[in-house]
């Protein structure tokens, strides 16, 4: 499986862009074809719950991280100042450098962004089951309400995605530009 933040190549972002018609399921060989006729319990178990899981491991993941380097980032920028007026010069070299790195890697991997995105994506994905397996909501009325879930959580997965795929040539174009600034 990849990592989002990574920035990617034009061959990966074209192999993971999706269309509502041919769905990749992760981890799985076979795409997932939309048509008339739904098992949804296999839908559910082939396609929702494997992303469900996915987001809301990677909200896990993103959230460990973020808090991790921002607790070190606090740290050492807490003991920097405190070695400074000790006079432990290469102390004090350390811990500042320690915190710069922590804050460029929370500005580069985008820890906290992400750790929204997907966490806000699992907990949708959460609410459309429950809606879904009580019918209320959007799924009270439906004459079908098994095509509405798939719809609608679909619509919610691509949405997602959308988000993220911007952000990469968004991060791709400020890169470039930054270094066309250096050469």
């Amino acid at each position: 499986m990849f990592y989002p933040s990574l920035m990617p190549d034009d061959a990966t972002v074209s192999k993971y862009a999706v269309s509502m018609e041919s769905l990749i399921i992760p981890d799985c060989q076979q795409p997932f074809h939309m048509t008339q006729s739904i098992d949804i319990e296999a839908y559910i178990t082939n396609r929702f719950e494997p992303e469900r899981m996915w987001y809301s491991t990677k909200a896990r993941y993103n959230k460990k991280w973020m808090n991790t380097v921002n607790v070190l980032v606090i740290l050492t920028g807490a003991v920097t100042p405190i070695l400074a007026a000790l006079q432990f010069t290469l102390s004090t070299v350390i811990t500042s450098a320690v915190t710069t790195i922590g804050l460029s890697l929370l500005r580069f991997f985008k820890f906290d962004e992400l750790w929204l995105n997907y966490r806000s994506t699992s907990e949708m994905l959460k609410k459309e089951e429950q809606h879904f397996r009580t019918l209320t909501g959007p799924y009270a009325e439906a004459a079908e309400p098994g095509k509405l879930f798939v719809e609608r959580v679909e619509t919610i997965v691509s949405k997602e995605q959308s988000v993220w795929l911007t952000s990469m040539q968004e991060a791709r174009k400020k890169r470039e530009e930054e270094q066309g600034k250096v050469t």
